[in-house]
C-alpha cells in the first residue's frame, strides 16, 4: 500500500529516468527516503493541509537533492493525490489494535513502523487549497436506477446515457418516504431530479474535483 505514494515517480524500462544517467540505487534511496518522511508524518499524527503542504515540499527537496527533479518524468507531488494515499494508509493503521504495529523493510533491511495513525486528511480542505476558481451549476436530469440504498445516508448507483455514475440524494423528505414505503422504486426505473454540481479548478486551469449531488427528486419514470 505504501508503495502507491510513488506514482509520481515514472520508471522507465531500464530503471533509469529519461535523459539522465541516474541510477537504480539513488531512486531506491529518493523512494525510501520520501516513504521515511510520509511515515513520519502518519507517526507525528500529522492532518493538516499546511503540513501536508510541508511534506509535500520536503519530498521535492530530496527529489532536487538526489539529481532527480529536473529529469524529465518526474512531477511535483500532488498534494491532493499525496492525502488520498496516506489516508488510505491511516485507515488500515486505524484497524491495528493498540499492540499491533505495520513493520516496513526498505532495501537494506532498515525497518521502520507504524502504529495506530491519526485523523484523516480533510479531503476537501485539499481541494480548496489547490482551487482558484470554483464554477456550480444546477440542472434537471434523468438518472435510470441501478442499485438503491436503503439506510438512505450513501450514494445510489444511476446510469445517465452511456456513463455509470454515483450520487447523493440530498432530498430528505423524499429519502424518508422511501424509506418508510410511502415511494416505491425498483432498479429500472428512472428519477427526474434537480441536481447541483460544482468542479473546482486550480492556478493552471486543470480540474482537482468535481461533485454531483440530487438536491430534489421531481419525478419517477417507471421502466415498463
Amino acid at each position: 500500500m505504501i508503495g502507491k505514494l510513488w506514482n509520481h515517480l515514472v520508471i522507465n524500462d531500464d530503471n533509469k529516468l529519461d535523459e539522465n544517467k541516474i541510477g537504480e540505487e539513488t531512486i531506491n534511496e529518493f523512494i525510501e527516503e520520501s516513504r521515511s518522511k510520509s511515515i513520519e508524518f502518519i507517526e507525528s499524527r500529522k492532518s493538516q493541509v499546511k503540513e501536508l503542504e510541508e511534506l509535500a515540499e520536503n519530498i521535492d527537496q530530496l527529489a532536487e537533492q538526489k539529481g532527480i527533479k529536473g529529469t524529465f518524468n518526474y512531477a511535483e507531488p500532488n498534494i491532493l493525490d499525496l492525502a488520498k494515499n496516506l489516508n488510505d494508509i491511516n485507515e488500515a493503521v486505524s484497524k491495528l489494535s493498540d499492540d499491533e504495529k505495520f513493520i516496513i523493510k526498505d532495501s537494506k533491511n532498515t525497518t521502520e513502523e507504524i502504529s495506530k495513525g491519526t485523523e484523516k486528511i480533510n479531503l476537501e480542505d485539499v481541494e480548496n487549497a489547490l482551487t482558484t476558481e470554483e464554477i456550480k451549476s444546477e440542472n434537471i436530469v434523468f438518472y435510470i436506477i441501478k442499485r438503491l440504498d436503503f439506510l438512505g445516508d450513501s450514494q445510489w448507483d444511476f446510469k445517465h446515457g452511456n456513463k455509470s455514475l454515483k450520487v447523493k440524494i440530498l432530498h430528505e423528505e423524499w429519502l424518508e418516504d422511501f424509506k418508510q414505503g410511502k415511494v416505491i422504486v425498483v432498479p429500472g426505473d428512472s428519477l427526474k431530479v434537480k441536481i447541483k454540481q460544482s468542479f473546482k479548478y486550480n492556478k493552471n486551469g486543470y480540474l482537482i474535483s468535481e461533485r454531483t449531488e440530487i438536491i430534489e427528486v421531481l419525478e419517477i419514470k417507471r421502466n415498463k
